[in-house]
């Protein structure tokens, strides 16, 4: 991928995989002095509120969160998987 600057910036994306990509983004992300855990957009809320009142009618369950993940692991391709 060539990335048009001045001078311009050709960086083998394409020949790396999803980690070196994540990593890549987190070292960029550091230098730029982008925040780690930024906070959440209010539209977040506004769905965990949802979920909440759910809960509270009877109508949703909680499940735990290494369920959650096995099942999110269990959608994504292999090369996606996260460390």
């Amino acid at each position: 991928m060539i990335i048009a600057s001045e001078p311009t910036i050709d960086l083998p994306l394409e020949n790396l995989s999803f980690r070196q990509k994540l990593d890549l983004f987190h070292h960029l992300r550091e230098e730029l002095g982008f925040e780690m855990n930024p906070e959440p957009p209010d539209w977040h809320y506004g769905i965990l509120k949802k979920r909440e009142d759910r809960i509270a009618r009877g109508e949703g369950t909680w499940i735990p969160i290494e369920d959650a993940f096995k099942s999110l692991k269990a959608s994504l391709p292999p090369d996606r998987m996260p460390v």
